[in-house]
């Protein structure tokens, strides 16, 4: 089973500097600190599967936060995508904050839209992106295992 999961987020072309997480998330180290988390759309599932999935990857991304050294020098976890825009309630209630301020996250918008969107469905092409970030002691304390 791992490995058609593993199958499947190679399938969706997620970038090869990604660290996979689980099948909905991954994330990529950034300069200053940054941590920029890929939300897939895992579109075989249901709702609540894919927010059963989501807070699953939040909490392996949490325990890696505070035990793995390559993650140490991380201050910010940060998202730029058309499902935080869609969505930007959700993330707020997972404690993100989000914000559709161009000039905030002016560089992230401009390599959002310089990757391939072959990954997203047709009707969502055109969704502007929210952002969405949250500090690594939030994130910590909100997701990792007690």
């Amino acid at each position: 089973v791992f490995m058609e999961k593993i199958k499947n987020i190679i399938e969706r072309k997620l970038l090869p500097t990604d660290i996979i997480l689980n099948e909905m998330l991954g994330c990529e180290f950034r300069q200053g600190g940054e941590l920029w988390l890929h939300i897939d759309d895992v579109r075989d599932r249901t709702i609540s599967e894919k927010l059963s999935l989501l807070k699953n990857g939040f909490k392996i991304l949490a325990d890696r936060l505070k035990s793995d050294s390559k993650f140490k020098n991380i201050k910010l976890l940060t998202g730029t995508s058309w499902i935080i825009g869609k969505n930007p309630k959700l993330l707020e209630r997972l404690g993100f904050n989000v914000t559709k301020d161009v000039e905030l996250f002016k560089e992230h918008l401009e390599e959002y839209k310089s990757k391939s969107r072959t990954r997203i469905r047709d009707e969502f092409n055109n969704l502007d992106p929210g952002h969405a970030y949250i500090s690594r002691d939030k994130f910590v304390d909100l997701y990792a295992s007690k």
